[in-house]
Protein backbone atom coordinates (compact mmCIF):
# COMPACT_ATOMS: atom_id res chain seq x y z
CA UNK A 1 0.00 0.00 0.00
CA UNK A 2 2.78 2.43 1.03
CA UNK A 3 4.53 2.05 -2.17
CA UNK A 4 1.46 2.66 -4.39
CA UNK A 5 0.82 5.56 -2.71
CA UNK A 6 4.68 6.67 -2.91
CA UNK A 7 4.41 6.03 -7.03
CA UNK A 8 1.37 7.74 -7.61
CA UNK A 9 1.90 10.95 -5.53
CA UNK A 10 5.37 11.00 -4.90
CA UNK A 11 5.56 13.03 -1.55
CA UNK A 12 3.79 12.18 1.25
CA UNK A 13 3.74 13.73 4.56
CA UNK A 14 3.47 10.64 7.27
CA UNK A 15 3.79 9.50 10.84
CA UNK A 16 3.45 6.88 12.90
CA UNK A 17 1.57 6.20 16.52
CA UNK A 18 2.13 3.12 18.64
CA UNK A 19 -1.08 2.34 21.64
CA UNK A 20 0.30 0.80 24.16
CA UNK A 21 -1.35 -1.13 27.66
CA UNK A 22 1.26 -1.23 30.10
CA UNK A 23 0.59 -3.55 33.66
CA UNK A 24 1.79 -3.43 37.36
CA UNK A 25 1.46 -5.13 40.29
CA UNK A 26 0.03 -3.21 42.93
CA UNK A 27 1.59 -3.27 46.19
CA UNK A 28 0.91 -5.21 48.97
CA UNK A 29 -1.71 -6.89 46.77
CA UNK A 30 -1.82 -9.42 43.79
CA UNK A 31 -4.40 -7.30 42.31
CA UNK A 32 -2.93 -6.10 38.64
CA UNK A 33 -2.82 -2.37 37.26
CA UNK A 34 -3.04 -1.24 34.14
CA UNK A 35 -2.64 1.68 32.00
CA UNK A 36 -2.35 2.88 28.31
CA UNK A 37 0.48 4.81 26.76
CA UNK A 38 0.65 6.19 23.28
CA UNK A 39 3.59 7.34 21.69
CA UNK A 40 3.80 9.16 18.29
CA UNK A 41 7.30 9.56 15.43
CA UNK A 42 7.08 13.53 14.65
CA UNK A 43 5.66 14.02 11.18
CA UNK A 44 8.44 12.69 8.05
CA UNK A 45 8.31 13.94 4.44
CA UNK A 46 9.57 11.06 2.04
CA UNK A 47 10.90 13.53 -0.16
CA UNK A 48 13.74 14.14 2.77
CA UNK A 49 12.73 11.41 5.60
CA UNK A 50 12.42 8.02 3.47
CA UNK A 51 10.44 5.85 5.51
CA UNK A 52 12.99 3.78 7.58
CA UNK A 53 11.01 0.79 9.21
CA UNK A 54 14.20 -0.29 11.34
CA UNK A 55 14.90 3.28 12.79
CA UNK A 56 10.50 3.05 13.58
CA UNK A 57 11.10 0.28 15.34
CA UNK A 58 14.31 1.56 17.26
CA UNK A 59 12.41 5.12 18.09
CA UNK A 60 9.49 2.99 19.82
CA UNK A 61 11.31 0.72 21.62
CA UNK A 62 13.62 3.35 23.01
CA UNK A 63 10.19 6.02 23.91
CA UNK A 64 8.60 2.44 25.91
CA UNK A 65 11.88 1.64 27.34
CA UNK A 66 12.34 5.75 29.09
CA UNK A 67 8.22 5.25 29.99
CA UNK A 68 8.87 2.02 31.95
CA UNK A 69 12.42 2.69 33.47
CA UNK A 70 11.33 5.09 35.53
CA UNK A 71 11.08 3.52 38.48
CA UNK A 72 7.19 3.32 38.23
CA UNK A 73 7.01 -0.82 37.86
CA UNK A 74 5.51 -0.86 34.59
CA UNK A 75 5.61 -3.76 31.99
CA UNK A 76 4.48 -3.87 28.85
CA UNK A 77 1.33 -6.25 28.79
CA UNK A 78 0.42 -5.82 24.77
CA UNK A 79 0.50 -3.43 21.89
CA UNK A 80 -3.03 -2.32 21.42
CA UNK A 81 -2.28 -0.79 18.24
CA UNK A 82 0.42 0.50 15.70
CA UNK A 83 -1.26 2.85 12.92
CA UNK A 84 0.66 4.80 10.26
CA UNK A 85 -1.21 8.29 9.50
CA UNK A 86 -0.04 9.22 5.65
CA UNK A 87 -1.61 12.08 3.27
CA UNK A 88 -0.33 13.88 0.34
CA UNK A 89 1.73 16.42 0.63
CA UNK A 90 1.71 19.94 -1.32
CA UNK A 91 3.51 22.39 0.21
CA UNK A 92 2.20 26.00 -0.75
CA UNK A 93 5.09 27.33 -3.14
CA UNK A 94 5.07 29.46 -6.14
CA UNK A 95 4.56 28.21 -9.47
CA UNK A 96 4.14 29.87 -13.01
CA UNK A 97 1.97 32.34 -13.54
CA UNK A 98 -1.68 32.48 -12.06
CA UNK A 99 -4.79 34.82 -13.14
CA UNK A 100 -5.19 37.13 -11.15
CA UNK A 101 -8.93 37.34 -9.38
CA UNK A 102 -10.58 40.52 -11.39
CA UNK A 103 -11.74 41.53 -7.96
CA UNK A 104 -8.09 42.34 -7.85
CA UNK A 105 -7.01 42.72 -10.99
CA UNK A 106 -9.57 46.01 -11.48
CA UNK A 107 -8.37 48.06 -8.77
CA UNK A 108 -4.53 48.18 -10.91
CA UNK A 109 -3.11 48.25 -7.58
CA UNK A 110 -0.33 45.40 -8.12
CA UNK A 111 1.47 44.04 -10.63
CA UNK A 112 0.86 39.83 -11.70
CA UNK A 113 4.00 38.94 -14.06
CA UNK A 114 2.79 36.71 -17.10
CA UNK A 115 5.50 34.21 -16.96
CA UNK A 116 5.82 30.29 -17.94
CA UNK A 117 8.54 28.93 -16.22
CA UNK A 118 9.13 28.90 -12.03
CA UNK A 119 10.82 32.46 -12.20
CA UNK A 120 7.79 34.41 -10.72
CA UNK A 121 9.15 35.09 -7.37
CA UNK A 122 12.14 36.66 -8.95
CA UNK A 123 9.87 38.70 -11.13
CA UNK A 124 8.30 40.13 -8.29
CA UNK A 125 11.38 41.08 -6.66
CA UNK A 126 12.57 42.56 -9.98
CA UNK A 127 9.67 44.67 -9.88
CA UNK A 128 10.25 46.19 -7.09
CA UNK A 129 13.23 47.05 -7.82
CA UNK A 130 12.79 48.40 -11.36
CA UNK A 131 9.03 49.70 -10.90
CA UNK A 132 8.03 49.65 -14.77
CA UNK A 133 7.69 52.55 -16.63
CA UNK A 134 4.97 51.84 -19.39
CA UNK A 135 2.52 49.49 -20.38
CA UNK A 136 4.21 45.98 -20.39
CA UNK A 137 4.30 45.95 -16.59
CA UNK A 138 2.78 42.66 -16.71
CA UNK A 139 5.15 41.16 -19.31
CA UNK A 140 7.85 39.12 -18.28
CA UNK A 141 10.27 40.63 -20.83
CA UNK A 142 10.70 43.40 -19.14
CA UNK A 143 12.23 41.85 -16.17
CA UNK A 144 14.81 39.18 -17.65
CA UNK A 145 17.34 41.62 -18.31
CA UNK A 146 17.69 42.18 -14.84
CA UNK A 147 17.83 38.34 -13.59
CA UNK A 148 21.57 38.29 -12.94
CA UNK A 149 21.35 40.68 -10.23
CA UNK A 150 19.44 38.50 -8.28
CA UNK A 151 21.82 35.37 -6.13
CA UNK A 152 19.60 32.90 -5.96
CA UNK A 153 22.26 30.45 -5.28
CA UNK A 154 21.36 27.48 -2.86
CA UNK A 155 17.50 28.44 -3.19
CA UNK A 156 15.76 26.35 -5.13
CA UNK A 157 12.42 27.51 -7.50
CA UNK A 158 9.80 27.80 -7.30
CA UNK A 159 10.01 29.12 -3.96
CA UNK A 160 8.05 27.90 -0.93
CA UNK A 161 6.40 29.96 1.52
CA UNK A 162 8.77 28.65 4.34
CA UNK A 163 11.96 29.69 2.39
CA UNK A 164 10.11 33.10 1.83
CA UNK A 165 9.99 33.10 6.04
CA UNK A 166 13.39 32.13 6.79
CA UNK A 167 15.43 34.41 4.21
CA UNK A 168 18.34 35.44 7.23
CA UNK A 169 20.89 33.16 4.91
CA UNK A 170 20.37 35.40 2.18
CA UNK A 171 20.98 39.10 0.94
CA UNK A 172 18.51 38.65 -1.00
CA UNK A 173 15.06 40.57 0.44
CA UNK A 174 11.97 38.76 0.45
CA UNK A 175 9.19 41.17 -0.43
CA UNK A 176 5.40 41.24 1.57
CA UNK A 177 3.24 38.76 0.80
CA UNK A 178 -0.35 38.20 1.36
CA UNK A 179 -3.01 35.17 1.44
CA UNK A 180 -6.27 35.81 -0.85
CA UNK A 181 -9.25 33.81 -0.58
CA UNK A 182 -12.57 34.66 -2.07
CA UNK A 183 -14.11 34.41 1.48
CA UNK A 184 -12.03 36.71 2.85
CA UNK A 185 -9.98 39.09 1.57
CA UNK A 186 -6.10 40.05 1.23
CA UNK A 187 -4.60 38.88 4.94
CA UNK A 188 -0.68 38.95 5.56
CA UNK A 189 1.63 36.41 5.38
CA UNK A 190 4.57 37.87 5.84
CA UNK A 191 6.42 41.36 6.03
CA UNK A 192 9.14 43.15 4.86
CA UNK A 193 10.47 46.61 3.91
CA UNK A 194 12.42 48.34 1.21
Amino acid sequence: MCRVVLCVFRTVKYYFKAEVEFERQVTDTDELQHTTAQFYIRSMITASDPLDIHSVISFFQNSIEAFTSRGSGWNVNQILNLSLYMGVFRPAAGSSFIKTPPEIANKKAILNIHNSDSNCFQYSILAALHPPNNIDSNHVRYYTKYLSELDMTGIETPISLSSSRNSSHRTLSFPSMFWYTKRTTLFPYTFQSF
